[in-house]
């Protein structure tokens, strides 16, 4: 039996433990019993139990009443530790470089911060134009306005959304007052819809922007990635930069082990 890690294929008994992980820490729903993890992997019950026994002894997987494994305490620990170590910047650089070298205009990396209501740029290279936007890493963005924003915000529960717009009166460069509840809920459903966000104003900032959403364990929107450019430079309605920025939100969601959550959440219906 053959499994996939980093790219390369692992065969023998290390291959056999790396898929069973593999299967129980990835399993969405229902926990998974031994014949069903047999059948999974293609190898006998009896050679399924060894395995797991292993597992169960090192803490790695636990057993539970009703005879099905799940995530054990030792592996959730590790995982811990290693999400505190994410060095979000190393790990995405090369997708957000690829990004760039297809645009060539400003590419980001945000991060949403909980705790603050707000993002953070975890990462970003500026356009090579003269005419550009530059983002310092580690600056504030925030959530109700902008395609940055948007993008991470149409995938909060309903309860930080509500926060978030009571406190969000202007905008921080337009001075425009705040669109109606309506209007919000109108365009975080459309961004739900088509999984990225856009924001144009060519009148008093000169600036659009795109961003698309990626995602933790579970489906939970952990940050977007975006793209920013002078409104006369805009290429925002551009299908195929929109469809790059979406597969690479995707490979950043990958990277941190995330999967993408239903489409209709909290705010409206898609």
């Amino acid at each position: 039996m053959t499994a996939t890690a980093y790219g390369k294929t692992l065969s023998g008994a290390g291959a056999r433990v790396v898929k069973l992980l593999q299967c129980i820490a990835e399993e969405p729903g229902s926990l998974l019993t031994l014949r069903p993890l047999a059948k999974r992997l293609q190898l006998p019950p009896s050679t399924v139990h060894r395995l797991l026994q292993g597992l169960i002894g090192s803490g790695l997987i636990e057993r539970t009443e009703a005879d099905a494994y799940r995530p054990g305490r030792e592996l959730y620990r590790m995982a811990s530790r290693l999400v505190q170590r994410v060095d979000v910047q190393t790990i995405c650089r090369p997708i957000l470089l690829d990004l760039w070298n297809r645009c060539q205009e400003t590419c980001s990396i945000c991060l949403y911060v909980p705790s603050e209501l707000d993002a953070k740029v975890a990462d970003a290279i500026p356009s090579p134009h003269p005419l550009r936007y530059v983002l310092d890493v580690s600056s504030t963005v925030g959530l109700a306005w902008g395609s940055l924003g948007h993008a991470i915000l149409a995938y909060l529960p309903e309860d930080e959304i509500d926060r978030i717009l009571r406190r969000s009166t202007r905008g921080p460069l337009s001075g425009a007052p705040a669109p109606s509840r309506a209007e919000f809920r109108t365009e975080l459903g459309l961004i739900r819809r088509r999984r990225y966000a856009i924001y144009e104003n060519r009148t008093t900032l000169n600036i659009s922007g795109v961003a698309a959403p990626f995602f933790g364990s579970g489906g939970t929107v952990l940050g977007c990635v975006g793209i920013t450019m002078p409104y006369s430079r805009s290429k925002v309605r551009d299908r195929q930069l929109c469809a790059a920025l979406v597969k690479a939100a995707a490979s950043v969601s990958a990277a941190l082990g995330g999967d993408f959550p239903p489409r209709c959440l909290s705010v409206g219906k898609c």
